[in-house]
């Protein structure tokens, strides 16, 4: 039965399946002849770094209010993940790499003016790791990379203060994280260089991880996951306009974001079937208000009542109906 005073609204939450996509080299049977320009690379090819001390350049023109931060992921050769450098953690332990925010870059060889940096002393890397993945990632609620414009990276040497590599992403899709580039030790590196790396190019979404088994992928702790709201229906909602009926809708209201079912006219009976996506990353937990109210034409809305309900990614789906405390 009914709890007195209080109203049900049924909800449903999943998280958002990924696509995966097959495996694209964009190019076949390439030539060892072949030049790669290295001012214009492009997904798939790869290149020799064979100068030690080295950063990349990120840059990015976003739309305002939304955060966009660096990632790099240390793996050993069977692809665990060792160490994870980001915003809160910027450097590794023996700040062989270091990721630093550039306010006012000076430097004369950065015409896109970096946002970001992530310095490499490559020949200081630990032996234990054979992989280094950079990454662009949005931690904006609601935003993802599509918004996004002019997205490029640069590999400039850190000693000679030239620009060895740049590449761009093309048309960005709606993920939350980019992956950019790759860099390999090489087992078998030529006399002319101590320790050189292979810089591969990606510029795919953060589930394009998936297709090559990567681990660390299933341990990442901060990339925020998109999951969807159902507002299915309610059932007798309070009757708030004559005639013993309501125009009922309701707003989803996560931190700063507010999104909203359309209106349904006269009824205390509503059956709305509206999606909304939000996103959350997998150590947090997100309250989520839901507010039931009825649209006036003349004077302001009217609040019905209102639920709190917790959301985490291990207890999804939930199929519930929700308790609305009334307003008295």
């Amino acid at each position: 039965g009914e709890i007195p005073g209080r109203r049900r609204r049924r909800t449903s939450m999943a998280e958002e399946g990924k696509k995966k996509t097959k495996k694209s080299s964009g190019h076949h049977g390439k030539s060892k002849k072949e030049k790669v320009n290295l001012q214009d690379m492009k997904p798939g090819q790869k290149v020799k770094v064979k100068t030690t001390q080295v950063y990349f350049g990120l840059t990015w023109n976003a739309p305002g209010g939304c955060d966009l931060d660096a990632c790099c992921v240390m793996c050993s050769k069977d692809g665990v993940t060792g160490e994870t450098m980001n915003f809160s953690h910027k450097a590794n332990k023996n700040s062989s790499l270091r990721i630093s925010t550039v306010k006012n870059p000076t430097d004369s060889s950065a015409p896109n003016m970096d946002r970001q940096k992530v310095n490499l002393q490559l020949d200081q890397i630990p032996q234990d790791y054979d992989y280094i993945y950079l990454l662009l990632n949005v931690f904006t609620t609601g935003e993802t990379l599509e918004h996004v414009k002019d997205i490029s990276c640069r590999l400039v040497s850190t000693e000679e203060k030239t620009e060895l590599i740049k590449f761009k992403v093309d048309k960005p899709k709606p993920s939350s994280a980019v992956l950019l580039c790759k860099l390999k030790r090489d087992t078998k590196p030529s006399k002319s260089s101590s320790t050189p790396w292979i810089l591969e190019i990606y510029t795919k979404p953060l589930d394009y991880l998936r297709e090559y088994n990567i681990k660390f992928h299933q341990k990442w702790r901060y990339f925020p996951q998109p999951y969807t709201v159902h507002i299915i229906e309610a059932t007798n909602l309070p009757a708030l306009d004559r005639g013993g009926t309501s125009d009922p809708y309701v707003k989803i209201i996560r931190g700063q974001h507010t999104k909203s079912t359309r209106i349904i006219s006269n009824t205390i009976n509503p059956v709305w079937n509206s999606s909304h996506t939000f996103s959350i990353t997998k150590v947090a937990s997100q309250e989520l208000i839901l507010e039931a109210w009825d649209h006036n034409k003349v004077i302001s809305d009217e609040l019905m009542g209102k639920a709190t309900l917790t959301v985490t990614l291990d207890k999804l789906p939930i199929d519930t109906w929700v308790d609305i405390e009334h307003k008295k």
